[in-house]
């Protein structure tokens, strides 16, 4: 089996001094956006509450600026805009999130409105030459009942990925299960930074999550896979989100890189992309892996620190960035290292023997 690398790279230039490379006549250039931060209409057309809505809601804090989703970019009135911004650019892919309150109500009856936009979306996007990319999105009503920490969610997730497949996969062909999971994981289970704000031991909520979120993407994967490629001939795959890690001195190992790489990155690509996973069910479970690429950080083991508690972190490793040898852009956590992202795809190459 084949295994295709989509990448969504956010990359800060880091000298006047540009030189110009060609890509590959095959190589295609696009856009990504989120249902929440793009579509406004938050409760019309009988879409119902997300987690999202329902944290900016009830904690302005949870965004920086205290604003909420309800109108954001009304891409659900004015998509004909965006879609003109893509082909005047000169975009082919479009990925876009779709969001599973607007196709589902809290009784999972079909919400034909929700449908109807998103046919409407994909649509005009084939009409003007651009590949529809679809990431599927969480409910207020199923976290409600634990969200990612509750066994059933897998179940819920299948019958929305089957709705999704059946509803648009005669003109979409590459589907994303879950775009950067351990984001929600992390901060929205683990340190209730993000909705959906949750605040449990941080390595039960981490756990529970994962691993339900491999379920739910394998359970997905394996049902398209049985049931609808016979028709729809489409490709299913996840989303992951990483940096590099580069040792801060000699003194750090590379064990010590390839640890740091695979308690963020491997957590979930270990489980569906090695041959030695643990649970059959995982192993192989996608078509591609996409990769979105910020930043990197160096690394340096706990036990070169002296007076660094490990029960700070699971890996025992610090990471840092270092401002007297990375720019910082405008976000505190986004250092300019373009260099991580070949080192990270040659590190997954290596790794996955993904090509």
């Amino acid at each position: 089996m084949k295994t295709l690398i989509f990448i969504t790279i956010l990359i800060v230039t880091v000298s006047s001094e540009i030189k110009r490379y060609s890509f590959p006549d095959d190589f295609l250039f696009g856009a990504a956006t989120a249902s929440y931060q793009i579509e406004g209409a938050w409760n019309v057309d009988g879409k119902i509450p997300s987690i999202w809505d329902t944290a900016s809601h009830r904690n302005p804090s949870s965004v920086d600026d205290g604003s909420t989703g309800d109108d954001a970019g009304m891409s659900y009135y004015y998509y004909e805009k965006d879609i003109q911004a893509l082909k005047d650019i000169g975009f082919k892919v479009y990925r876009f999130s779709i969001a599973w309150t607007r196709m589902l109500t809290k009784s999972n009856q079909v919400n034909q409105k929700g449908i109807d936009y998103y046919n409407k979306l994909i649509d005009r996007l084939k009409e003007e030459g651009i590949e529809p990319m679809l990431s599927l999105d969480l409910p207020q009503y199923l976290q409600d009942l634990g969200g990612w920490t509750n066994p059933r969610i897998v179940k819920y997730f299948e019958i929305f990925a089957d709705l999704a497949f059946k509803s648009f996969g005669d003109r979409v062909k590459e589907w994303i299960t879950f775009n950067e999971p351990s984001v929600f994981c992390d901060e929205g289970y683990g340190w209730a930074l993000h909705a959906p704000e949750i605040r449990t031991d941080k390595n039960i909520g981490n756990y529970l999550c994962t691993h339900h979120c491999l379920l739910a993407h394998a359970s997905a994967y394996r049902m398209y896979k049985e049931k609808i490629f016979p028709s729809q001939q489409g490709k299913v795959g996840i989303c992951l989100n990483s940096g590099f890690n580069y040792p801060y001195n000699s003194t750090v190992t590379q064990e010590t890189v390839d640890k740091a790489v695979n308690f963020y990155l491997g957590r979930f690509a270990n489980a569906i992309f090695t041959e030695e996973a643990q649970i059959e069910s995982f192993k192989r479970s996608a078509d591609f892996l996409a990769i979105n690429y910020y930043s990197s950080n160096f690394v340096v083991p706990f036990d070169l620190l002296p007076g660094w508690d490990p029960a700070g972190s699971d890996n025992e490793i610090w990471g840092f960035h270092d401002p007297a040898i990375w720019k910082r852009a405008k976000s505190v956590w986004l250092y300019q290292v373009p260099d991580g992202l070949r080192d990270l795809l040659i590190w997954i190459k290596d790794h996955y023997n993904i090509h």
